[in-house]
């Protein structure tokens, strides 16, 4: 699912915390910014300044390393707009997982200490940069993206077709009686939908565009479809949406 499409000409800079996240705050000229997350930071960090190296004349990427960066959000036909504070702090509870509490117009990130400088690369993260490498997936915003696509999937019901030729040849053999027979049969129901599974917010998330969802912590909604990029498409009262897949847990 492309959310966005930037020039390298518009990268201003790029914003990171002095922790080990993955976490890219990507900052456009005269435009809103993209939160990215991402387990190959440091891979996509290397792309993008060689290619902004090499299309932007030469010029050398700006990285911002601090604790608290400013991220200013899109402006839709509905609202929003403004800016939002995003502020990165280490976790000193022994965690390595990474914790996000919104509090207000601020975004906490909790970060886990991570791993010693002296830790190989293992054969998992081997596996998922080939991955990458393989399918050249686009990174998804966090929390200010745009759309450039609706996803369009549908939980649609086939009948079954039935493929026997009813038409009868001079040599087929078959009677006018057994004919009458088969166009007399009722035609098959449809397959039953298979009912869709429900996710439960853990976090409050405020669609940033007209094709996502809004939902506060402990809603429940249907899942609708799951996408490799990380944005899931889900069903909340007859109303079909994208949200960031890593705000709900499954259930």
């Amino acid at each position: 699912i492309l959310k966005r499409q930037i020039d390298y000409n518009d990268i201003a800079s790029i914003g990171l915390s002095p922790y080990q996240d993955n976490f890219i705050i990507l900052n456009v000229r005269d435009s809103y910014t993209s939160l990215l997350e991402t387990p190959l930071k440091t891979e996509l960090i290397n792309a993008i300044n060689k290619w902004y190296h090499k299309m932007a004349g030469g010029r050398i990427l700006s990285l911002d390393f601090n604790n608290s960066h400013q991220i200013i959000l899109k402006k839709t036909r509905f609202g929003g707009g403004g800016s939002r504070t995003v502020k990165f702090s280490r976790n000193d509870n022994g965690s390595d997982s990474t914790q996000l509490l919104p509090k207000g117009k601020i975004l906490f990130v909790s970060i886990g200490p991570g791993l010693s400088s002296s830790t190989k690369l293992n054969n998992e993260r081997i596996a998922m940069k080939q991955h990458y490498e393989r399918r050249k997936m686009p990174l998804k915003a966090y929390q200010t993206f745009p759309s450039s696509q609706h996803v369009n999937t549908s939980n649609g019901v086939y009948p079954i077709i039935n493929n026997n030729n009813t038409n009868i040849g001079r040599n087929s053999g078959i009677t006018h009686a057994r004919n009458a027979m088969k166009h007399s049969e009722k035609p098959m129901p449809p397959l039953k939908p298979k009912p869709l599974p429900f996710v439960e917010a853990l976090y409050a998330y405020e669609a940033q565009d007209t094709d996502e969802l809004s939902f506060i912590a402990g809603d429940k909604f249907e899942l609708v479809n799951k996408d490799a990029s990380g944005w899931w498409q889900g069903r909340m009262q007859n109303r079909t949406g994208l949200f960031p897949g890593n705000y709900v847990k499954e259930l």
